[in-house]
């Protein structure tokens, strides 16, 4: 597992980890020390791809309404 980025705001961090989960990329997200949250890549071998998508994101943007609700048709719902 590997770091992509931290970015300030939860929601964003969530928004950006439905959008790579739709697009094939498993991530956890974590709060660090600094009160930000870290985007973490499970596969290692899918950093290029990730990196890839994160240059293009805009958690604001509706270009990525169509992943997040992939995502959540597709993430195990937890009990």
């Amino acid at each position: 597992m590997r770091m992509l980025t931290t970015v300030a705001d939860q929601a964003e961090a969530k928004i950006l980890s439905d959008a790579l989960y739709a697009d094939g990329v498993v991530t956890t997200i974590k709060e660090t020390r600094d009160s930000t949250f870290a985007v973490w890549v499970h596969d290692e071998g899918q950093m290029e791809q990730a990196r890839a998508f994160l240059n293009g994101f805009d958690p604001n943007s509706s270009r990525f309404s169509p992943e997040l609700s992939v995502a959540k048709k597709r993430r195990p719902t937890s009990s």
